[in-house]
């Protein structure tokens, strides 16, 4: 995939480079990272064009969570270090949400980078804007719905227990609810995986219509004490302090603490909120399950009694979370000028590598490089009619990233391997497909239509290509250049420049395999071409796990004596 402007974006005129990813998420974020993010801070880490740019590390928008790593330590400790080391001598910026003082000591002394506050789901302009639309005095006379509680996803205990609770309690009949793809009021979990502002934002006159917003945040567990309180801000909780209705969180011990930290008031004048204030997970469930049956048992008429009076505090931290956005924006901008300014971000022009394993080796390749060789061309050496025939100094002509040579090799087949192809695209491959691997001692590669640059002294003990093998133009043409390329031998130009030439270059010993398409270059035409000079083996027919039309044959040829 490509890497746009939405995940990474480039400022020339302040030099920083933006990555918005969640690389230090709980989860899913460093494992959705592992699949593009480590390979291209690797290219970043080489590229002289960025080598003066400051590196963000944009992860405001996930939490950072110490449970995460701390029940997976091992391998987000190993992550990090990865990241460290591609970023060594960086200047590298953490913009979290993080406010943990030793979580930030964490990242200064640990890594050497600085760390940046920004609540990215407090901000106005980006999160909550339609709940800020509503008024803060509205009509409370039409409230049909006690309570109002939105669980998206099902792999969290608290969110287990709420629905547990909704049992317990009798609530479902007097609540608005989701609880993973199941609902009553119509929102399917798709939309909400998909967008997760909209099953919010098409909520709203629902939340309005009930008196309590019962907040279950994306973090709430055990691994937080006094001494080292972690809160998670999500949208969740934006929109609770945005909307003008008194909530109940169901998150970490301390979380309305930290709200009132952060200059925000909540509902302690009217009900029990000391279950904020209790350590253990189960301890704090029991106490907000008490705290809702209290309020489920309250009156109309003291619903609106209450939430008149609550008419200040909703105001108070609509006004708290413009202040907040202001002055973390600004803090951030003083660092890195114009980053809220997503529209002066450049597309970064870097292509992520696709990636086939082959015995645990990472062959790197892009699509419109693969002539086939990542399927047919592979399975076609694992017969065991071919693979004995594999030995050696081999060439692999018309490689493309070298599927076939790379295969051979890696399973001890060959000794050494020359890659050849007249499209340099294929050297970068290539070489990042050695690197990786370490195989830099036993890898070749030439840029070469067919053995124009290939040195005559050198002799290859086998040959192999998966070469183009349609001698005529498809009738509907082509849909790129790199397809004709890979395709089309027009009047087998390839073939008899190939035969003529490779004599140069083996002896009565060397192999040549290739792998051919039967409705392109048939047997016949290879044997009737090679007659002369070489001795012809036919192997087999096969699809070699080929989805499409098309059957392949694989052929071997030998120089006769005297040749």
């Amino acid at each position: 995939m490509y890497i746009n402007k939405d995940m990474v974006g480039v400022n020339h005129t302040y030099k920083y480079i933006v990555i918005n990813y969640s690389l230090f998420s709980s989860g899913t974020g460093v494992n959705t990272f592992e699949k593009w993010g480590f390979e291209f801070m690797e290219w970043l880490s080489k590229c002289e064009i960025y080598k003066d740019y400051k590196i963000i590390l944009n992860q405001s928008s996930e939490p950072i969570t110490n449970a995460g790593f701390q029940s997976n330590q091992n391998k987000y400790l190993e992550n990090y270090k990865r990241i460290k080391d591609l970023l060594v001598n960086r200047d590298v910026y953490l913009i979290s949400d993080n406010l943990n003082k030793q979580f930030k000591n964490w990242i200064k002394f640990e890594f050497g980078w600085n760390h940046l506050t920004y609540h990215f789901h407090f901000d106005i302009d980006i999160t909550i804007t339609e709940f800020l639309k509503y008024p803060i005095e509205y009509k409370t006379n039409d409230f049909n719905k006690k309570i109002i509680t939105f669980n998206g996803s099902m792999d969290n205990e608290h969110k287990e227990f709420v629905k547990k609770m909704m049992t317990d309690l009798n609530l479902w009949h007097i609540s608005y609810w989701s609880f993973g793809d199941d609902s009553n009021f119509g929102m399917e979990i798709y939309q909400y995986s998909k967008n997760l502002f909209l099953i919010f934002n098409k909520a709203i006159p629902l939340i309005s219509k009930s008196f309590l917003y019962l907040v279950t945040e994306t973090v709430c567990d055990n691994f937080y004490t006094n001494t080292d309180i972690r809160i998670d801000f999500m949208s969740k909780m934006g929109r609770a302090l945005a909307f003008p209705t008194p909530f109940v969180v169901v998150g970490n011990f301390g979380i309305l603490k930290h709200l009132k930290e952060l200059g925000f008031k909540t509902f302690s004048n009217w009900f029990d909120e000391s279950y904020d204030d209790i350590e253990d997970l189960n301890d704090r469930m029991n106490a907000i399950s008490k705290l809702v049956e209290n309020l489920k048992n309250i009156t109309f008429q003291d619903q609106l009694k209450m939430r008149n009076e609550m008419l200040e505090v909703f105001e108070h931290n609509r006004n708290i979370l413009l202040k907040l956005s202001k002055e973390e924006k600004k803090l951030i901008n003083l660092e890195i000028p114009n980053f809220f300014n997503k529209f002066e971000y450049e597309q970064i022009d870097y292509k992520i590598m696709e990636t086939i394993d082959i015995n645990r080796h990472l062959i790197f390749y892009d699509k419109h490089l693969d002539g086939g060789g990542s399927t047919f061309g592979i399975n076609a050496l694992k017969s065991e009619n071919v693979k004995k025939h594999i030995k050696g100094n081999t060439l692999e002509i018309c490689s493309g990233p070298g599927f076939m040579g790379y295969f051979s090799f890696i399973n001890g087949y060959s000794s050494n391997i020359t890659f050849s192809d007249i499209n340099k695209e294929t050297k970068k491959y290539i070489d990042k497909t050695s690197d990786f691997n370490g195989f830099n001692h036993n890898i070749k590669f030439i840029e070469s239509n067919v053995f124009d640059n290939i040195n005559d002294d050198v002799t290859f003990e086998t040959i192999i290509s998966n070469p183009p093998h349609f001698k005529t133009p498809r009738p509907d043409g082509y849909r790129s250049e790199h397809e004709k390329l890979i395709s089309l031998d027009e009047n087998m130009e390839f073939h008899k420049k190939f035969f003529k030439d490779v004599k140069n270059f083996i002896n009565e010993n060397s192999s040549i395999i290739l792998v051919e398409n039967c409705a392109g270059v048939t047997a016949d035409d290879i044997i009737e071409m090679t007659k002369d000079d070489f001795k012809v083996e036919l192997i087999e027919y096969d699809k070699y796990g080929w989805e499409g039309e098309s059957t392949f044959y694989t052929i071997i040829l030998y120089l006769l004596p005297n040749n």
